[in-house]
């Protein structure tokens, strides 16, 4: 957003470490719904090769990135509703440290937060509330809340898995677009 801030080495690693851990734990847990996953994470990719274009991140990156999009349609094409492939924890870590990496290429490891908010909303949300129960003792945390929060709209408030998959995008692109506006 036309500002610049250098942080010291060490703090850089221990911000870019919770940031890794935060995106892979996050995209692991919206793995829930046929489909879910990959969408969003394609969404997010293309958003960070918009990013990275205007930060002038390295065009070898948009290529892995274009060549990951290519991968995960064909995916997408099996793991839609009724699946018959699955992605798995395996899957679902890597699409989140790849994720990582291509952020992380941009210069800007804070675009995670706009640019895969729906990921980190969804996957994170139950990281937190196991954590305020857990180590806090707050029992009533997040009690009307259902985690992952594709789960809370599915069986809370009635939203097919389509219903989910497709909201939870619009409202990624809707973000990411405001974001790259921002950015020019």
């Amino acid at each position: 957003f036309g500002m610049t801030l250098n942080i010291h080495p060490v703090i850089f690693g221990v911000i870019a470490t919770v940031l890794v851990w935060m995106l892979i734990n996050a995209v692991n847990c919206s793995d829930g719904i046929d489909g879910f996953c990959g969408s969003l994470t394609i969404v997010s990719l293309v958003s960070v090769m918009a990013a990275g274009q205007i930060l002038s991140m390295d065009n070898r990156m948009n290529y892995l990135v274009i060549i990951m999009i290519l991968v995960l349609i064909p995916y997408l094409w099996k793991n839609a509703e009724p699946s018959t492939m699955m992605m798995g924890d395996a899957g679902s870590r890597a699409l989140g440290l790849f994720l990582c990496i291509c952020i992380f290429k941009t210069g800007n490891i804070l675009l995670v937060i706009p640019l895969c908010f729906m990921l980190c909303l969804d996957g994170l949300l139950g990281i937190v509330k196991v954590s305020l129960i857990r180590f806090l003792k707050m029992k009533n945390a997040f009690k009307n809340i259902r985690t992952p929060l594709h789960d809370h709209f599915r069986k809370n408030k009635g939203w097919s898995n389509t219903q989910v998959i497709f909201r939870f995008c619009m409202i990624q692109a809707l973000i990411s677009a405001v974001t790259v506006i921002a950015m020019k």
